[in-house]
Parts: C-alpha cells; structure tokens; sequence
C-alpha cells in the first residue's frame, strides 16, 4: 500500500470518527451551544476586514463534521480546522489530531514527513517566481539591498490563486497539497503578499520560509518542506580552518550579517529539536568558531539555552553575543547601519560564562 494510499486512508477516517466539536474544544476555541443548535464559535480565518471575526459566525455541524464561517464564507473538515488554528500542514494536522484522539497512524506516518523527493518540485517553484514590487519595498524596508535579495534568491508572491494555478497547471493539484505549498493560504488570504526565502541544501532547494509582508494574527513564519535544514546551511561548506559563523533565529537576521561580511546559518527559534546537528559536528572537526546571538526576548533566551545544549552535547564551547540596541541583527542594520554592527560584532561581550552560570 502507497504513502499516499494510507495518507487518504487516515484523512477517511479523521474525518468520519473525529468530532469536529471536540477538535475545536481541543483547540481551546470558545464555544457557544447556540441553545442547542448547531454550536458556533469565533472563525479563526483572518479574511474578516479588521482580521477579527468579533460576533461568532463559524458554525459546527455535528451532521457533516464540518465548520462554516458565514462571514469569510470559509469552511472545512476536522483537518482543515486544525490547520488553520495552528498554521501548520496537513501532514502535520493530521498527526496532531492521530496522537490527541487516539488514532494509530500507518508505519509510514509514524516518522515525520520529509519531502526528499520534492526538490524539483520546490525548484521549478522558486523559477516560476518573481519578486513583486510590494514584496521587494518591504525586503528594501527591512534594510536588506539588491545584492542580498539576488544572492539569496529571495522571491514572493502578491496572489496566492495565480500561484497556485502556475504550479497545479503543471503538476496537479494533489502535488500541491502533498509539497507543503498549500500552506501560503494559511494566512487566510489569498491576497496576502508573502515574502519566500528558498532554503538550499546542498545547492538544491529543499523547502521554503516564508512571511507575510503585513502583520497577522498568525505566526510570523511558515516553514514548508525540509525542516531540518539551517537556512543558509550551505555556507559551512564554504568556510575554512578559524572561520567564524553567527547562528541566529530567522532569515532576515542571517540575509543582514550576510550583508555585513559575516558568515551566518539560522534556524527558526521553536525549530531546534528539528535540526540536522551533523552539520554542527562536521563543522567542529574544521575548528570552526561558533557565535550564539539569538534575539533579545523571552523566546531569543529559550533558544539560547537549547543550543547551548546541543553545542555541550558535541563538545563545541561557542561564543555568544547578542545586538547592542535593537531586538535582533535586522533590526540592528536597520537602525545602526553596516558599519556600526561590524563594530559591536568586533567588540561583543563573551557572556557564556554568565550564562552557564545562570543555568546551574
């Protein structure tokens, strides 16, 4: 039986056994029995013209298992519900809803989805698109320049339907699903600009992050495809005996110390225990100086403790040294300048002892 076979198979029976009234309550959604109608609850859907859907619209039929929003008119099945609440896939929905409800998952499910055979999927993608204007004033906004933008092969899309119909024209729209690409609607829009950063492993695209150029109630990032993978990852291959390199959280912060002169991988800061350490421990054998310079926040310190211990795991003593003023390193470019971030970058504070400190 096919990976896909038994993927249908589970979505089959999700979808039949699974109540679409308990998932929303497993989604902590705030639920009205509507007097023993049809029980409604606030849509989680950001189509709404202030994002908010402020009246409950989204109804839960308990007939179909389904929902329906009669405000953004957007609805779905238990999966879809669980992938709009929690912006993830459908692969990953779907092992979130098999592990809360007790469901066994095929052999095959049983280890995360990782689309190795995609590439040329994800490549004949990021060839199909352009950098819309919208996206390319707020890459210019975010102080990244025509260089950075080139060099990384920054794209972005304005219009998720033309997208989606460029792909699935030549690729079918089960491809579609199965990639991860689906994922650009999950801001709930198929107007949202969305900036997409190509993640390269091994000098072919693996997998994508993506953000929207505008604020939204959901996450700030998506990651689709390959979640292993530092972003900038092959830049290790480049590097030679002493070299430094920076780890940071996010592309922006990696794309403004590229454009500083600094060699820089990053990682999204909830993404540690996805990632490929062998990258790390190859590295270490070319003596390779290691920066920790996580954000300056709740989330920036959760990360900093987790790769410290990863790095004790593998015996590497990194340096750690975070921005002078701003929250991270774009945010440092954008108000500092080139100049004045290679001068914190030269005469940055090693606080590792303090934190070791801090952490026994």
């Amino acid at each position: 039986m096919s990976y896909i076979h038994n993927f249908k198979e589970i979505c089959k029976i999700i979808k039949e056994s699974v109540s679409i009234v308990d998932v929303a309550y497993m989604l902590n959604l705030c639920i009205d029995n509507n007097r023993g109608g049809n029980p409604k609850t606030n849509c989680t859907n950001h189509r709404h013209g202030d994002g908010v859907d402020a009246n409950p619209s989204m109804f839960l039929y308990r007939n179909s298992n389904r929902y329906h929003c009669f405000s953004c008119r957007n609805s779905g099945s238990v999966i879809d519900l669980v992938m709009q609440c929690r912006s993830i896939d459908k692969y990953e929905a779907v092992d979130w809803l098999c592990e809360n409800f007790g469901i066994k998952k095929p052999e095959r499910l049983q280890k995360q989805y990782v689309p190795q055979d995609d590439v040329k999927y994800y490549s004949s993608f990021l060839r199909k698109l352009e950098l819309p204007e919208s996206c390319r004033n707020y890459l210019k906004s975010r102080g990244l320049n025509e260089e950075t933008i080139e060099k990384f092969q920054i794209k972005g899309i304005d219009d998720y339907s033309s997208a989606q119909q460029c792909f699935v024209q030549e690729y079918g729209f089960e491809v579609w699903e199965k990639t991860g690409l689906s994922r650009l609607y999950v801001w709930g829009s198929k107007n949202v600009p969305q900036v997409i950063f190509p993640i390269f492993k091994n000098y072919q695209v693996v997998g994508y992050v993506v953000r929207p150029v505008i604020d939204t109630k959901s996450s700030k990032y998506i990651r689709i495809g390959d979640k292993s993978t530092f972003f900038n990852q092959d830049a290790l291959d480049t590097l030679s005996k002493g070299d430094e390199v920076y780890i940071v959280e996010g592309p922006f912060d990696c794309c403004s110390l590229e454009q500083c002169g600094c060699k820089s991988i990053a990682m999204l800061g909830n993404e540690l225990k996805h990632m490929n350490l062998d990258v790390l421990k190859a590295s270490k054998e070319k003596t390779i100086h290691f920066i920790l310079s996580p954000d300056k926040d709740v989330a920036g310190t959760d990360t900093e403790l987790g790769l410290l211990e990863v790095f004790d795991g593998i015996g590497i003593k990194p340096q750690l040294i975070y921005p002078e003023s701003g929250n991270d390193w774009n945010e440092e470019l954008v108000n500092r300048g080139r100049i004045e971030i290679n001068s914190i970058l030269n005469h940055g504070e090693n606080r590792m002892e303090d934190v070791i400190r801090v952490r026994n």
